[in-house]
């Protein structure tokens, strides 16, 4: 079953994931671009104040948060506000299909199906079906977009849907915008979010304060802690296909920078370690690029990107840099990566306007422990009365095969557990050394 809803209004889309890169609003936007967080108190910014806009998803209770001016130049507005409509109105059922300059929104194609997919571009891993239908859908428009370009016609006597694509385009000043739009690259499908985002706000709340007071103690602004909902939407299942993971989805060449990353331990599957790493990342970009928009685009086009779109436009204005920008991996992907930042900093400060009240998780209470000798966790969960599933949703970072098999966890490594369980794990710990070393005094006999 098929249908097309056609809308009029130019905006500014896509879940994008570092996975291809690494390293690839409520009613108004005044919030935003009046709130400012301490970034790095040894520079002089005028902008840093102790008050900011509404914040619906942090939690206060007496915390002091600093707010932090993104640069929000005019020139990307029609980018955030697509991409706000991708994350808060349409679903994994909507195809959207728009301009990838303008951000015209020509029409969506939604499909009712139960078939699931992390494609974040409908023409590659999506269903038959739905491919089959974006591409008529694209192919109709182009037809129109071609006579547009033409020029040879009284816009009093265009069809219908002429008409109406002819006039998306009324507050565009650009005169070759309908020869720029009609090249076919330029029309673009985009896979709703919002079910996603409905998801991903009830599960930041196990791990969103512990992520901000990290990138507070690092001097990144909090806000950046919203940037996994472009990332991963907090799912800490998501892998690309390319070998990105984690809800910061790093590469594993740039995870190895900051932390372990091999077969048996992975840290950037566990949100606290990888939060710990992205700050770091973060704040390098910061220091080299000199400005927060550019160490965020850095994040997932890489430094060097941003570092050669600095020097090749004499800028380090943001605005400047994705509107005109075209050298080397910096695509659709990398140019949308900072609006769709400024898109979900706007939704996730302000979900109950957009989703209404919603439930979420509790904050993940934990102590940390280093086992000082080898053992099997699912010796070490039973002995301190834990149960093992437990443990392994504290740890994502081990391998599986720590806690389901035979398996002995190494020494010297270090075990998140319950609150007020570390004394009933020591000694859990020296009952299980006892018990061993009793059996290897009798196996001498």
């Amino acid at each position: 079953m098929k249908f097309f809803r056609p809308f009029i209004l130019i905006s500014c889309s896509f879940l994008l994931s570092t996975a291809s890169l690494q390293n690839l609003f409520a009613s108004d936007t005044s919030d935003l671009a009046s709130s400012p967080s301490l970034a790095n108190p040894k520079k002089k910014n005028k902008k840093h104040k102790e008050t900011g806009p509404v914040n619906q998803l942090s939690e206060m209770n007496g915390r002091k948060l600093i707010y932090y001016h993104f640069p929000y130049p005019e020139s990307l507005k029609p980018a955030v506000e697509f991409w706000k409509k991708i994350y808060a109105e349409y679903d994994k059922d909507d195809s959207v299909i728009h301009d990838t300059r303008y951000f015209v929104i020509y029409s969506v194609v939604n499909v009712n199906q139960k078939e699931e997919t992390d494609a974040n571009d409908d023409l590659s891993l999506t269903p038959s079906t739905r491919k089959s239908q974006i591409a008529q859908e694209k192919k109709r428009i182009l037809e129109i977009l071609l006579k547009l370009s033409q020029g040879e016609y009284d816009p009093k006597e265009l069809t219908g849907e002429e008409a109406r694509i002819y006039h998306l385009f009324d507050t565009i000043e650009d005169p070759y915008k309908f020869v720029n739009a009609s090249d076919e690259n330029r029309i673009r499908s985009q896979r709703g979010q919002k079910d996603k985002f409905l998801e991903a706000i009830p599960a930041s709340g196990k791990y969103l304060t512990e992520i901000e007071d990290i990138l507070i103690s690092k001097g990144v602004p909090w806000e950046i802690s919203r940037l996994p909902f472009v990332e991963s939407m907090f799912n800490l299942q998501a892998r690309s296909s390319v070998g990105a993971s984690g809800i910061w989805q790093f590469m594993p060449y740039t995870g190895r920078l900051y932390m372990t990353v091999n077969g048996q331990v992975d840290e950037r599957n566990d949100p606290i370690d990888a939060t710990h790493a992205a700050a770091e990342l973060l704040k390098s970009n910061y220091e080299q690029l000199g400005n927060w928009a550019l160490a965020i685009n850095a994040y997932n086009s890489g430094l060097q990107t941003l570092s050669n779109a600095k020097a090749a436009m004499g800028t380090d204005d943001i605005g400047v840099i994705i509107q005109s920008y075209e050298g080397g991996v910096y695509k659709f992907a990398s140019r949308n990566f900072y609006p769709c930042f400024l898109a979900v900093l706007e939704i996730s400060n302000h979900y109950k306007n957009y989703f209404g009240e919603l439930s979420r998780a509790p904050k993940m209470a934990y102590e940390s422990m280093t086992v000082e000798a080898p053992i099997r966790l699912s010796e070490l969960a039973s002995s301190a009365g834990v149960e093992l599933e437990t443990l392994r949703a504290m740890n994502p970072a081990y391998h599986s095969s720590f806690f389901y098999s035979s398996k002995e966890f190494p020494a010297g490594k270090s075990l998140k557990i319950p609150p007020a369980s570390k004394e009933k794990f020591v000694e859990a710990l020296k009952e299980i050394q006892e018990r061993k070393e009793a059996l290897s005094s009798i196996a001498k006999y």
